[in-house]
């Protein structure tokens, strides 16, 4: 059961954020236009969780991309892979840096979400019942 709300609930959270980040002071901010230019240019193929889609590979994952610089990963936006990602320098160097800080923060959640789901639960489940 765990693993069906886990993907439910991130998503859910990147939701929240989006609305809080699009309607909050943060307006206009590199964290808006972050999530906004995800979910425009990125989510399609990725997914909007970043986990994956039918084009193309996840991006949170323990040997996804995330592990590389902000540096390589702005110039993989930028310029695309021989691996099938097309170029996205159309969309402006500000958004490119807007997306790679939204993956971080996204990273960020994940790995707390995590940390969480792998803490041990102890105790009498027959116990619990009673």
């Amino acid at each position: 059961m765990a693993h069906r709300t886990a993907p439910l609930l991130l998503s859910a959270t990147l939701l929240v954020f989006g609305f809080t980040v699009r309607d909050g002071h943060a307006q206009g901010s590199e964290a808006g236009q972050g999530v906004q230019r995800f979910m425009e240019y990125c989510a399609g193929c990725h997914g909007a969780d970043a986990k994956g889609g039918d084009k193309a590979p996840p991006l949170i994952s323990a040997a996804g991309p995330l592990n590389r610089s902000d540096s390589e990963l702005f110039r993989i936006v930028r310029e695309g892979t021989n691996g099938g990602m097309p170029p996205f320098a159309q969309i402006g160097d500000v958004n490119i840096r807007a997306v790679v800080q939204f993956l971080r923060k996204l990273e960020n959640i994940t790995a707390s979400k995590s940390a969480a789901a792998e803490v041990a639960v102890t105790g009498d489940a027959d116990l619990g019942r009673a």
